[in-house]
């Protein structure tokens, strides 16, 4: 299992620098994300690739699980239009920052492995393995809904094994349920409009709870979201 706190505290530690993105469609947020794409494109799949490898490969040997042997990365998809990598560019902490899914080779594992990239002001690329699965979720929407659902994830662990309180609770992966119609396209890692649901598993007292969760894009790079506990799943 990765370790799914390390993203999350490094988003979480700049959430609150600078005042959040405006529509797509204001042109001085428009130009500063067009700046941005043209002055940090994005990294090569062969200098993601080797990153990737080695945080995996560390993170799976501190778990005592498979080892891969290596990892073929996708083409990196631009999320400078979310919230913490605008606040990231505007407090000149990075350059710009993308999302990549990754296969790992030589272990059975089969779900993409989501990877965000961020290339810093100074220094080398990061590459930092998210979870496993597929979502339309950003890494911003994942940070915003992970704590409420991990809340009602550990109320409903707690029902199933009573006197449990496993503070290592945890979101493990995630995949897309569905998306309605009006589901607008994908502007540099966010929806402007539309609505899309994803079920993510969490680990919790033992047991696996797949919560599933709607998010609504509120136009302004962000999203609502619900969760829904009722119909949330025990699948082992």
């Amino acid at each position: 299992m990765l370790n799914d706190r390390v993203i999350f505290a490094a988003f979480a530690a700049i959430a609150s620098l600078v005042s959040a993105p405006a529509a797509a469609q204001d042109p001085d947020f428009a130009r500063m994300v067009e700046q941005a794409n043209a002055a940090a494109p994005a990294p090569a799949v062969s200098e993601i690739a080797p990153l990737a490898l080695a945080a995996v490969q560390d993170i799976h040997r501190q778990s005592g699980i498979c080892v891969p042997t290596a990892v073929r990365v996708e083409a990196p998809r631009p999320i400078t239009a979310t919230r913490h990598v605008v606040q990231m560019i505007g407090a000149g902490e990075v350059r710009n920052g993308w999302v990549a899914y990754g296969r790992l080779e030589g272990c059975e594992e089969r779900r993409p492995l989501l990877l965000v990239v961020f290339r810093p002001s100074t220094g080398p690329l990061i590459v930092a393995p998210l979870m496993f699965g597929e979502a339309i979720a950003n890494p911003t929407l994942i940070l915003d809904a992970r704590g409420p659902a991990l809340t009602a994830v550990q109320a409903m662990a707690r029902q199933l094994v009573p006197g449990c309180a496993d503070d290592g609770a945890a979101l493990t992966g995630f995949r897309l349920v569905s998306t309605a119609p009006d589901l607008g396209p994908d502007y540099y890692g966010v929806r402007y409009r539309g609505s899309w649901r994803e079920a993510w598993t969490f680990a919790a007292c033992g047991r696996r709870i797949e919560m599933p969760i709607t998010f609504a894009a509120d136009g302004q790079s962000g999203a609502s979201y619900t969760i829904h506990a009722g119909e949330a799943r025990v699948l082992d």
